[in-house]
């Protein structure tokens, strides 16, 4: 997976960065949000409680998708968000 930068916008008053991406993802399925902020965040040394994803844009059988990521001044979710909601069992009795 390659994630290019298409190009960048300033919000001050959003205080955020809004990049508008292109993820490169030949012969292979289209990354989940987690993987896509891990690497951006990775490439431009950003913390990834900072950023936010907006909807994947990918054509049928095409190995690209677009994509909005917005990079805020402030932490916007929370640590848990990134792990997976286990369902609560049912106690038996």
């Amino acid at each position: 997976m390659e994630i290019e930068v298409t190009d960048t916008r300033e919000n001050p008053m959003m205080e955020r960065e809004e990049y508008f991406l292109e993820i490169k993802h030949q012969k292979e399925s289209t990354p989940s949000r987690e993987k896509i902020i891990d690497k951006f965040s990775a490439q431009n040394d950003e913390d990834p409680l900072k950023i936010e994803l907006g909807s994947i844009n990918t054509a049928y059988g095409n190995g690209y998708s677009t994509t909005k990521l917005k990079v805020y001044e402030e932490q916007v979710r929370e640590e848990n968000e990134e792990e997976e909601k286990q369902p609560e069992e049912e106690e038996e009795e």
